[in-house]
């Protein structure tokens, strides 16, 4: 039956896998047409019923899928942890800001004093090696 339902969808660009993915009017379309051009009403039943069987299957093992993301969603509701979780989350995320915005102040200073120090040094170098004309370049930029 799977065989002669598939030569008849070939000439559409389907198979039995593939007419579960194709919408309800093309569906209806390509059985008013082969019903025009005398195909028997068994096959064209057939074909029907295998066609629904796969999408019932196919909502089936969705909802089976689904179930446990939506029962675990369903059990951190009742979990009095969840809440606890979030209630924190909250009062401790104008806490969490400053201490990012101190951590960036702080980045910042010991950018600038590692800076300092190194031209500090560099000019320290540059006096002991008696290299004036490098020091006076250094100074300009």
């Amino acid at each position: 039956m799977k065989k002669n339902a598939n030569k008849l969808l070939y000439e559409y660009g389907l198979n039995i896998d593939k007419i579960s993915k194709i919408n309800t009017n093309e569906w209806y379309n390509i059985m008013t047409n082969l019903h025009k051009k005398g195909v028997g009403k068994n096959l064209l039943l057939n074909a029907n019923l295998m066609r629904s069987s796969k999408i019932y299957n196919n909502k089936l093992l969705n909802i089976f899928h689904q179930t446990p993301i939506k029962l675990n969603k369903i059990l951190n509701h009742l979990n009095p942890n969840f809440y606890i979780q979030k209630v924190t989350k909250k009062l401790l995320a104008p806490i969490e800001k400053q201490i990012i915005t101190i951590k960036q102040k702080v980045i910042n200073k010991i950018t600038d004093k590692t800076k300092k120090y190194s031209l500090n040094l560099k000019l320290k170098l540059l006096k002991k090696a008696n290299y004036y004309p490098l020091l006076m370049v250094l100074m300009f930029f």
